[in-house]
């Protein structure tokens, strides 16, 4: 009994604190993400409406929108340093003083799970699926009569755009509410960062064990896999030589009656 309990001991999986394998692997697969950011910018119009054709549409792409980012192109944020200051008034004053007639959205997003430049996504629909991926944290913008107004989620893994709109916040909705989100074409920009405590909210993830549900092996799997291959490849060869002395002794057990003899 005594002996199990030694084992135990010594062999037994630490508390999560003292976890330093599955700690040092989500601080190890997760190191990009302290420094990491994307910036978008996306501009939603009217599909219905004629005057926005496939052809003003690269039009637009190559000349009015391009005016400081390419439209639907992920960026570095580390590259863009003055997005750091994301919703500030003035800045919310200098993108709106350069589109004109239409309503400007700074969203600041979080990067939790998924990683903004490797995102397997249908192509169907895909900026759609990606946004999904990415929850609001705050949004700010300036009203039609340049009032500041910020939404902002309670929520630190963000919530979806139709969450934070204030009339889908009341527990009955007027049927007299109409769907106007194409009156003003829009331009977005998306901030996409990680949390601060972005290792506490993914380090339950790294669990001792084979893998945990994003496919990120912990350090102890590996070792216990790289321990396995070792021991089957000395298996291996231990049969091959196990195999060889065997031939070895029988060839030298023969019978010498039964080898043939010259004739006498």
């Amino acid at each position: 009994m005594f002996e199990d309990i030694y084992f135990w001991t010594k062999n037994g999986c630490p508390d999560t604190e003292k976890n330093h394998d599955r700690n040092a692997s989500c601080h190890y697969l997760l190191r990009k993400m302290k420094t990491g950011g994307v910036i978008m910018k996306t501009y939603h119009v009217d599909p219905k409406d004629p005057i926005w054709d496939q052809g003003f549409h690269e039009k637009m792409d190559g000349t009015f929108f391009q005016k400081d980012l390419a439209p639907f192109v992920k960026y570095s944020l580390n590259k863009k340093r003055r997005w750091e200051t994301k919703g500030d008034l003035n800045s919310l004053k200098n993108l709106q003083s350069s589109y004109r007639d239409m309503n400007v959205v700074v969203s600041d997003r979080v990067w939790l799970d998924m990683d903004p430049y490797w995102c397997f996504i249908s192509r169907e629909n895909y900026f759609h699926e990606f946004f999904l991926r990415f929850p609001i944290r705050h949004t700010y913008q300036l009203d039609t009569d340049n009032n500041y107004r910020c939404l902002s989620s309670n929520s630190v893994y963000g919530q979806p755009l139709k969450s934070l709109l204030p009339q889908n916040r009341f527990p009955k909705k007027s049927d007299l509410q109409t769907n106007n989100t194409f009156d003003t074409p829009k331009i977005a920009y998306h901030i996409i960062t990680p949390p601060k405590n972005y290792e506490k909210l993914r380090n339950e993830d790294f669990r001792p064990g084979r893998c945990h549900h994003g496919c990120c092996n912990t350090l102890s799997y590996l070792r216990r896999n790289e321990k396995m291959k070792e021991d089957l490849l000395t298996i291996r060869y231990d049969d091959f030589e196990d195999f060889d002395d065997t031939d070895s002794s029988e060839g030298n057990s023969e019978d010498p009656s039964n080898s043939d003899s010259p004739k006498e």
